[in-house]
């Protein structure tokens, strides 16, 4: 999520915007890519094949496999999470383990092991639903979303009614800005105002 904001800071200030209040959310991070987190797209293929590593990537409910509770990857482990993550139900065998462990109570919070698009999205549009809408777009205003790849693309199957067959087709592209008009229901590029394409 990291770059995310800094994509967030860089464009507020770049429209003069600075004073405008940024709104964070782990419900807009990337999917979570279990036990593939950390390793190149490469290393994936060869340990796996390319077809899997497709299935994973572009597949729609395929699940990488799950990455321990204990590793360094997991997102309950991250601290800034584990303190500032309030809206995820807690985990009950995560929370007597780390307990038992710390000799002390420690509540610890059912974060995900891993992700396909579909579980992504499960986070993604209901924070884009019953937040940003709500608060935002209802009240005619614009609103800029620096996001992941797949959150925004689960954002944008649930805005456009993309099917879900079509979804591995659907391509964004990186570090460009795109606009999704509310009222046209259609995405464009961001105009620049150059007059070049």
């Amino acid at each position: 999520l990291t770059r995310a904001i800094e994509t967030a800071w860089y464009c507020m200030d770049e429209l003069g915007d600075t004073w405008v209040p940024l709104i964070k959310s782990w419900r807009l991070n990337e999917r979570m890519y279990g036990a593939l987190t950390g390793k190149s797209k490469q290393m994936i293929a060869n340990e796996y094949g390319e077809d899997q590593l497709k299935k994973w990537r572009r597949g729609f409910k395929i699940l990488p496999p799950p990455v321990s509770s204990y590793s360094l990857s997991y997102p309950g482990n991250d601290y800034k999470r584990t303190k500032y993550v309030r809206d995820l139900r807690i985990s009950l065998s995560e929370t007597i383990n780390r307990s038992w462990e710390a000799r002390k109570l420690q509540i610890h919070r059912k974060f995900p092991k891993s992700e396909s698009l579909h579980t992504c999205m499960k986070r993604s549009i209901p924070y884009y639903t019953q937040r940003i809408v709500p608060e935002a777009v209802n009240k005619g205003k614009r609103v800029l979303i620096t996001s992941h790849e797949n959150a925004i693309r689960g954002i944008f199957m649930h805005l456009c009614e993309i099917p879900e067959e079509a979804m591995n087709q659907l391509h964004l592209p990186n570090g460009l800005p795109l606009v999704y008009n509310v009222k046209r229901k259609c995405i464009t590029l961001l105009d620049d105002g150059s007059g070049v394409d």
